[in-house]
């Protein structure tokens, strides 16, 4: 049997319909293309402003969205190519966090520039924007810690090692093991002055001895040849040979004297300063007949 529906209540019925999807949530209501189309070329932008100013976590979101099969192709093209780039030179950290006693935790909150990024640390690296960062470690019963680092773009897996057990005491042991010597149980040393002295007396021996065999070669040749009546140039020259012998000998004989005693009387020895000029002074003074040799110093 067929029953006739009275004509008011379809039309109720129709309004209640009507009204029913006018009030259905935007949520579920699907974007029109011109939307999806003003979304993708608004990630586009941002992907390139944040990645310029060194914003590489928030460029990597936007150029997720751009890179969306929803976004016309070449958007798409751009943005694929970018979040590469942004992911390649986007720096992670892992951190390494040693509770109070002495063991790895991983219950540690954790802030970046004052924000609160992670209630808890995993074990995994994290991403994060090059540049200086102030990161705050926070544990249950400790202090927090904060350090800053400077982290640079393209660095991965960067170790950063927190550590909140406290600090061992110095060491006070003692004994004859940790006993530093005194000045009088240090070992005797060589001063330089000695090797100093010691090779200039071997150096004018050397010169005196050299002079000495020339000026007697050269006086028995006069002796042979024109002696009495030399002339008194080849004298002259014979008698210098002779004086600077006399020197040279006796400039080594001083100089090897004063070094065998300062070895014989050094002390321990004592740090110098290299670049001090040794206190020696070493005087030739050719005289008539002779010269005169000294030295002379602070020993």
């Amino acid at each position: 049997m067929t029953h006739a529906v009275p004509r008011p209540c379809l039309v109720a019925l129709a309004l209640t319909a009507l009204t029913s999807t006018a009030f259905l949530p935007s949520s579920l209501a699907k974007p029109t293309a011109a939307q999806t189309k003003r979304a993708c070329a608004t990630a586009y932008e941002e992907t390139q402003s944040l990645r310029s100013d060194g914003k590489l976590q928030a460029a990597r979101d936007k150029a997720v969205l751009c890179a969306a099969d929803a976004c016309p192709a070449v958007v798409r093209g751009d943005c694929t190519r970018w979040l590469q780039e942004i992911e390649d030179s986007q720096p992670t950290v892992v951190f390494h966090v040693t509770a109070p006693d002495g063991r790895e935790t991983a219950d540690v909150r954790l802030q970046i520039d004052g924000k609160l990024t992670h209630e808890r640390l995993d074990g995994t690296a994290l991403p994060i924007d090059p540049g200086e960062h102030l990161l705050r470690f926070e544990i249950p019963g400790a202090d927090p810690i904060e350090q800053r680092h400077v982290i640079r773009e393209g660095e991965k897996l960067r170790a950063i090692s927190v550590s909140f057990a406290p600090e061992p005491p110095p060491s006070t042991a003692s004994g004859p093991s940790s006993a530093l010597p005194d000045d009088t149980t240090a070992s005797r040393g060589t001063p330089g002055l000695v090797w100093v002295l010691g090779g200039i007396g071997i150096a004018s021996l050397g010169v005196g001895a050299t002079f000495g065999i020339l000026g007697i070669t050269q006086k028995s040749d006069l002796e042979d040849t024109c002696a009495p009546r030399c002339n008194d140039t080849d004298v002259s020259a014979v008698r210098t040979k002779l004086l600077a012998a006399d020197i040279g000998v006796g400039v080594g004989v001083v100089s090897l004297g004063v070094a065998t005693v300062l070895f014989l009387t050094s002390g321990p020895s004592a740090k110098t300063d290299a670049r001090r000029p040794l206190p020696v002074d070493l005087a030739l003074t050719p005289l008539t007949g002779g010269g005169y040799a000294g030295i002379s110093g602070t020993f």
